[in-house]
């Protein structure tokens, strides 16, 4: 793994780094972390990465809502880390407490991290094709792709039903003005 993936899949959400403070990945070994905290949705996700290369030893993410926590390590030198685990008196299977590192291959990881660290949410509507081209057409008068059309279209509905479940409806998208020279 490249530690340019590991920024993509947090969406650069980098909250800060330093020296790795272990002697078993080399001279050049520095620390990433990205997270987020914010009303009971906590993250966080670290990296080891060669900062010559740029090549990722080993990486974490958690997610602190469901006390879940899942590791990759580079195989290749998984072993002098344990080694210098062992000599510390360190159990590597441990991410805190009682809490155990779920061990994952690099691209369940880079998912793990996209799906822990994207607070959006998935709404999957079934739609007849009539329904569909009206409300693609209506998009399109409002010069706005039918995900933000459909975004705004719920968060109007939020908004006057349950206005309580978003956190700031005045935030709430508004559409954009129609392209310049075109009638309504």
């Amino acid at each position: 793994m490249k530690l340019e993936q590991f920024a993509t899949a947090t969406r650069h959400q980098i909250t800060g780094g330093s020296e790795y403070q272990w002697q078993c990945y080399g001279d050049h070994a520095r620390w990433l972390d990205a997270g987020w905290a914010q009303d009971g949705d906590r993250w966080s996700a670290a990296a080891v990465f060669d900062s010559r290369t740029q090549q990722v030893y080993e990486c974490q993410v958690v997610d602190y809502r469901t006390n879940q926590a899942w590791q990759w390590r580079d195989l290749t030198v998984a072993p002098a880390h344990d080694s210098e685990a062992q000599e510390r008196g360190v159990d590597p299977g441990v991410a805190w407490d009682d809490v155990r590192w779920i061990p994952v291959g690099e691209q369940e990881m880079l998912h793990r991290i996209s799906v822990t660290t994207d607070s959006r949410e998935t709404v999957e509507l079934e739609l007849g094709e009539d329904k569909m081209l009206a409300i693609c057409m209506q998009a399109h008068e409002l010069d706005m792709t039918l995900n933000q059309y459909v975004e705004m279209v719920l968060r109007r509905y939020i908004e006057q039903h349950h206005p309580e479940v978003l956190d700031s409806p005045e935030a709430a998208m508004e559409p954009r003005k129609s392209r310049k020279g075109r009638k309504k």
